[in-house]
């Protein structure tokens, strides 16, 4: 079958169906069944501070929330999954995850995760054929998609297990990063703030809990030491830096 190498988290986050576009210098013909092997460089420490804000933030949300493991287990030189590569484009697309108008974008669908990676392989550049048949792949889902839904006043959302852990031992407050799916979910569009929610269910795996949220859900500007907002960098402001923001989440009284 024909696969493609790429560095991690990238390649976790396109079989977890969150990566949608891969950028590339180089074009291809091939339309069609993908897999995707995750090449041997581990993440980096300093990754995360190196990426635009908008990918950063899907990211460690996705980690936050289950959906992804951590950085630094994410699985390296295995083949993880695949996708249908349905289009290579060279214009600016929708998509977040595309890499400006030098890059040839190839448009991914379709998603599936391997429940076992298969491991020890060794990649290669370009597209590069591996010996799979097509009709007759390892087991493999579709990744869920994190749970994140208000109902009027009341907030349901998971969490990894350990997150949620730390959360409980850090005087239960936690913070999430600001995502196309958070803004479009808590900020009321007429007056840019917060919408009123008063209570919050978090499921870690098969538990939940249930807390009322005395300060609501409160976005808070990161501060350095001198008290001036940290800026980061961003793919859309106009200029190349925004403040560091965080959805912040202080829960009070566990409701039963």
């Amino acid at each position: 079958m024909k696969t493609l190498s790429i560095q991690q988290p990238w390649a976790s986050l396109i079989v977890a169906g969150i990566k949608d576009v891969e950028n590339r210098t180089w074009d291809t013909q091939y339309r069609g069944r993908l897999l995707i092997h995750a090449s041997s460089k581990k993440v980096s420490g300093k990754f995360i501070e190196s990426i635009p804000c908008e990918w950063a933030n899907e990211i460690l949300n996705a980690i936050w929330m289950g959906v992804l493991p951590d950085l630094s287990d994410m699985p390296t030189s295995a083949i993880i999954g695949y996708v249908d590569l349905t289009d290579c484009a060279t214009g600016l697309t929708e998509s977040l995850w595309d890499g400006g108008k030098d890059c040839v974008k190839f448009m991914l669908k379709n998603a599936c995760l391997f429940d076992e990676p298969i491991t020890g392989v060794n990649g290669k550049l370009h597209l590069w054929e591996y010996d799979l048949d097509e009709n007759n792949l390892p087991a493999a889902h579709k990744a869920d998609r994190p749970v994140f839904t208000l109902d009027g006043t009341h907030l349901t959302m998971q969490l990894e297990k350990n997150f949620f852990n730390d959360c409980l031992n850090n005087g239960k407050r936690f913070s999430l990063m600001p995502t196309e799916l958070f803004d479009t979910t808590l900020i009321d569009e007429e007056s840019g703030t917060t919408k009123d929610v008063r209570t919050l269910t978090i499921q870690t795996g098969s538990d939940t809990h249930t807390y009322t949220l005395p300060n609501g859900i409160q976005v808070n500007t990161i501060l350095d030491d001198a008290g001036n907002p940290v800026m980061i960098p961003s793919l859309y402001a106009s200029s190349p830096e925004v403040e560091f923001q965080v959805y912040a989440f202080n829960l009070g009284e566990e409701l039963t």
